[in-house]
């Protein structure tokens, strides 16, 4: 098949894909902003700007924070969620995660959110600092937009490696220059 059969069918997908404008046909759910704390239980945001959130350091050099959506019954199984990160000083952030899983206990949970930051000069540049996090959510006809705002903190001095165990200054090995991958390289 060549180029110009497939360029009609991907346009007219690309187009079906795209919101109507009319939003009569969508249907609002409830949704709130929070964090999954280590020990997996979900943590909502204060309005108020009191709940902090901590920098994770990735072993890749990465730099996030997370986050998740909350909502009630009526909350799709699966969403696109568009999300924009404001932080006073630094340009805003914007991200799309398509087809994120709601999973269901009652209420409805999304899987973690992973908002990347620009590490060019490490997680110290962010701590002590407020992000406001807008969220807007869309799946199965329905739609969900919720905002809040926390406190950026760096408590946490360890090297993030993607669920295995983090990688800490001070390792408990008895390697004597302190690392703990026996590698030699002080963190």
């Amino acid at each position: 098949m060549n180029r110009s059969r497939l360029a009609l069918p991907l346009a007219v997908a690309l187009l079906s894909a795209c919101p109507s404008g009319d939003d009569d046909d969508v249907e609002p759910f409830a949704c709130e902003l929070g964090l999954v704390d280590p020990g997996g239980e979900w943590v909502a945001i204060d309005a108020d700007g009191a709940t902090s959130s901590e920098l994770i350091f990735g072993f890749q050099g990465f730099l996030w924070v997370d986050a998740a959506l909350r909502g009630d019954a009526d909350t799709p199984e699966r969403a696109n969620v568009i999300l924009r990160v404001t932080i006073d000083g630094f340009p805003p952030i914007g991200r799309t995660l398509t087809d994120v899983v709601f999973a269901t206990d009652g209420e409805r949970q999304s899987e973690t959110l992973a908002i990347r930051l620009d590490n060019s000069e490490g997680p110290g540049r962010y701590a002590g600092l407020e992000a406001e996090i807008v969220v807007r959510a869309t799946g199965m006809g329905r739609e969900a937009v919720c905002a809040a705002t926390v406190l950026l903190v760096d408590d946490d001095p360890c090297i993030d490696t993607d669920g295995g165990e983090p990688i800490c200054p001070g390792g408990d090995d008895d390697d004597s220059a302190g690392d703990d991958d026996d590698s030699g390289v002080a963190l």
